[in-house]
């Protein structure tokens, strides 16, 4: 059983060796029923290789599922070492689609290329590596919206908590604010009723000078801001 054991942990670091798909952004999460419901994605490929993949979407299995909504170019790609390549997603929700948030998997998958012979393992074993991000897109003017509670700054260490309290799950930055100058707190993806607490974020000692905390989505528009407790 050791035996079995010990050969699973190797393959295990073979594989983890290879399993690197360097992709971003990583997230979508757009309204999809404005007409802006575009994204482009860019995948680099940082091995010493060539390499080929192949894109698609995957159903979740879940009932607000939005694969079928999505177009997206292109849907193979080949990248040599050291190139960056553009993936255009497109999604649009029909009309009269209920209010919410929807899902889908956005996968990219290594193919085998075949102008480069790859590296293989003792036993001529091909490796070869799968992403798959599970993608989200609202309808209906749905907008996300965060709490913080409980905030203050104690012995230059921020306390509190922050919460997803939205129907949709998001990503955003954290600043902090003296009203001239900001502070890069940290980022996090929560889903809804997702909770974080801010002491989680390791940053150096922050100074009291900062009052406002300042919440922004990933791409730049303000959420909510909070004055800090002295």
């Amino acid at each position: 059983m050791r035996k079995i054991l010990m050969t699973i942990a190797f393959f295990t670091l073979i594989l983890h060796s290879f399993a690197y798909i360097n992709i971003y952004p990583t997230t979508f999460d757009k309204a999809i029923d404005d007409g802006n419901g575009a994204k482009s994605f860019y995948l680099s490929n940082t091995t010493k290789y060539p390499v080929a993949y192949r894109i698609y979407m995957e159903k979740t299995g879940e009932k607000k599922d939005m694969t079928d909504w999505i177009e997206y170019y292109p849907k193979s790609i080949k990248l040599d070492v050291g190139e960056t390549k553009e993936i255009k997603v497109q999604i649009t929700a029909p009309a009269g689609i209920e209010k919410g948030e929807y899902i889908s998997n956005f996968v990219v998958k290594e193919v085998e290329n075949p102008f480069q012979k790859r590296k293989e393992t003792g036993a001529k074993l091909k490796i070869y590596t799968e992403l798959k991000m599970e993608i989200a897109g609202y309808v209906g003017g749905v907008e996300p919206k965060f709490k913080v509670s409980n905030l203050k700054i104690s012995d230059g260490k921020i306390e509190g908590k922050i919460k997803n309290i939205s129907e949709i799950r998001s990503k955003i930055e954290i600043y902090l604010s003296d009203g001239k100058d900001e502070k890069y707190l940290g980022s996090t993806r929560l889903l809804a009723g997702g909770e974080k607490e801010l002491s989680e974020f390791k940053v150096d000692r922050i100074d009291k000078k900062y009052k406002n905390i300042i919440i922004r989505d990933s791409e730049g528009k303000l959420l909510t801001s909070m004055k800090i407790k002295e």
